[in-house]
């Protein structure tokens, strides 16, 4: 009992609080609190409204003046689709699982007719857009809008309408994410905007998709998600709080319950434990609860608020509630604060994010290649890729990195050519590496020099021999060297188209153009190295000629090493050879292997400088002067530069976005300078 009587207490301070705010008379107060249960509240109300000035009535005005041009600015958004942007909306959703009233609860806020029904009636999001005419103004409009259609109707159309836009939306049975918009201006009307979504079903009527309850889910997930959000959860009297669906999903996304309301609906099919629901909030709703009586079969919604303050006025069980938790009226004035503060909270947040949004996109817009607007800045436009497409290419031959490409290993150019190199270089010096072994190198200059006895003294090597043995060794060296020539020109296609790629996209023509040059340019390249080689390796076997004193220098030091050996090699097919014709046969040998390495080193060397000399001079001057010649006729230019289709729609959808965010940046800072 203290518990309760410290909770009527402190609900009758927020009553007169509440009553203090709007300038209640201080006979109102005084016979407010002279009442404890205020047997006949209506009838005090009554008399305060016969009783207010016209100054008290105007007292509402400066509310909102200054809530109002805010609560449009953010319907204008909402109808700009800013939200396709990213930009979150302060908004009030309306959830509830099916049949839990919650177009009733519309409906009496409005005070207008929704559609309503059994099964799942709300089947696509309906933006409820409720405004009161001030002063004199009188008038009555309706303006529904969906789908790109805008119509003005009658009240007594509206439910027709809302029926008549979600079947052209959604079909007779589905869910679609696709929202009407209904304008209600009337006088009375709480200033308001609320998105109702469809109600939570659990089973699928005849005709309706078997993830129906997923379909629904997933709607109102995303709307309840942003913390921008204030949840109204519509929940019907008779059941179970925290096992009900739209209250376990509210909590999902806000688990305190900070930007939580709830309202308890059809109050009169279950008063007797009310009270103990909505005190002891066990499933913590945070912005407290409004218990509402929905509108019975036939009854106009004047009727319909009468039963209602009846009810609450004379049932035992909801009689002792505090009066800020009863009724329409209580729950449109709470929803307007909340919607207020809400409104001024993310003010700031919304201001900036359009800005951010505004930023990224205007970006994006000056990344996009330039338009071409006439025959006379074709030309110029397609020499800009070129001269692009040249500065990027020089910064690879010089070892630099493309921003471009700015983690892509596979386009640091002078690296990844030096890895073709080395390997090359290895392949070289490993081939005749086989000194000791007969089938090798040694192997062959016996059989030579077991052919050639009887032509000259056996310690002289011939020159015949020399150069069939240089050959013999040189021909190996011919298959890695044009594997090379091919694998450096198809790692440089395949790092040059992807630059030509960049720097022209959205001009395919200019694009195929200027990779069909490089191509051209890079097989005429290909091929010279290839005869380079060729030329390079035949002269290796024609002429025996070097000034290389490294020569000499190996061959003295294969001599003294050959002196700290034991003296065991001996000739296999020619027993005639003494001792000393073995050490004879030794120096030969050690002078063809010098001479080999001499040659090596040449290949080495001469190979790979020729190759990035050749890929170096192709990819500048051989390109450009390719390039030039393409350009010559300005007759085709506009063609060439002619934009894709791809990119004509992406500079339109970046176009509109910008409209749509400076639209939004003039009428959110309009409504903020007010």
């Amino acid at each position: 009992m203290r518990r309760l009587g410290s909770a009527v207490s402190s609900a009758l301070s927020n009553w007169v609080s509440d009553i203090s705010k709007f300038s209640f008379s201080k006979f109102v107060l005084q016979e407010s609190i002279s009442s404890p249960i205020a047997p006949d509240r209506m009838a005090i109300m009554e008399r305060y409204r016969s009783r207010r000035t016209p100054e008290e009535c105007a007292l509402q005005t400066p509310f909102n003046e200054n809530v109002r041009p805010l609560l449009d600015a953010v319907d204008t958004l909402r109808q700009l689709s800013v939200a396709e942007e990213g930009i979150k909306l302060p908004t009030i959703v309306v959830v509830g699982d099916q049949s839990s009233g919650k177009s009733s609860v519309l409906e009496s806020l409005a005070q207008v007719d929704l559609p309503r029904g059994q099964g799942v009636v709300t089947r696509v999001p309906l933006v409820l857009r409720l405004q009161n005419t001030s002063g004199t103004d009188q008038s009555h409009q309706v303006v529904i809008q969906y789908g790109g259609k805008k119509r003005v109707i009658e009240e007594a159309e509206i439910s027709a309408a809302v029926v008549e836009a979600t079947i052209e939306l959604a079909g007779d049975k589905h869910i679609v994410n696709k929202p009407i918009s209904l304008h209600i201006t009337k006088p009375g009307a709480p200033d308001l905007t609320m998105i109702d979504l469809p109600g939570i079903t659990r089973v699928p009527v005849h005709g309706q998709p078997e993830d129906i309850q997923e379909q629904i889910k997933k709607i109102i997930q995303e709307y309840i998600s942003p913390k921008e959000t204030i949840i109204l959860n519509v929940i019907c009297s008779t059941v179970d709080f925290p096992t009900c669906e739209s209250i376990l999903m509210s909590r999902q996304v806000d688990r305190e319950g900070e930007r939580t309301m709830a309202v308890v609906t059809k109050v009169d099919m279950s008063p007797k434990d009310l009270k103990e629901k909505v005190m002891a909030d066990v499933v913590g709703i945070g912005l407290g609860y409004i218990c509402v009586r929905n509108r019975i079969g036939d009854e106009t919604h004047e009727e319909g608020r009468d039963k209602e303050a009846e009810l609450f006025r004379t049932d035992p069980h909801l009689r002792d509630l505090p009066e800020s938790m009863l009724g329409i009226r209580q729950l449109a004035k709470r929803l307007t604060e909340f919607q207020a503060d809400s409104l001024r909270k993310n003010l700031p947040k919304l201001v900036g994010n359009i800005r951010s949004a505004l930023t990224a996109v205007r970006r994006d817009l000056d990344a996009l290649p330039q338009r071409v607007a006439d025959s006379e800045s074709a030309l110029p436009l397609a020499m800009d890729c070129y001269q692009s497409i040249r500065r990027s290419l020089e910064r690879l031959l010089a070892g630099d990195s493309l921003p471009e490409f700015p983690d892509d290993k596979q386009m640091n150019y002078a690296a990844r050519l030096h890895e073709y190199f080395v390997k090359l270089s290895s392949q070289i010096r490993s081939n005749g590496d086989e000194d000791s072994s007969s089938s090798g190198s040694q192997g062959k200059l016996e059989e030579l020099l077991h052919e050639a006895k009887g032509v000259t003294l056996p310690n002289i090597l011939q020159s015949s021999v020399l150069k069939q043995m240089v050959a013999y060794n040189v021909k190996e060296f011919h298959e890695p060297s044009i594997a090379t020539v091919d694998e450096v020109h198809n790692y440089a296609a395949q790092v040059v188209m992807p630059v030509i790629s960049k720097k022209t996209e959205g001009y395919p023509k200019l694009q195929a153009l200027l990779k069909k040059n490089m191509q051209g340019v890079l097989e005429k390249s290909q091929s010279a190295c290839k005869e380079f080689v060729q030329d390079k390796l035949e002269k290796e076997t024609t002429i025996t000629f070097t000034l290389n004193p490294k020569y000499m220098e190996l061959v003295e030091k294969k001599q003294l090493l050959a002196v700290s050996e034991m003296d065991s090699c001996e000739l296999s097919k020619n027993r005639m050879y003494s001792k000393s014709s073995s050490s004879t046969m030794r120096e030969m040998k050690n002078s063809l292997d010098s001479y080999m390495e001499v040659i090596k080193n040449r290949i080495c060397d001469e190979v790979p400088m020729h190759l990035r000399y050749s890929l170096d001079k192709s990819l500048i001057e051989e390109f450009e002067t390719v390039v030039m010649k393409s350009f010559a006729s300005r007759d085709k230019s506009m063609e060439l530069m002619a934009e894709d289709t791809h990119l004509q729609y992406k500079r339109e959808r970046l176009q509109k976005k910008l409209e749509v965010l400076e639209e939004s940046n003039r009428t959110i800072l309009a409504a903020t300078t007010i």
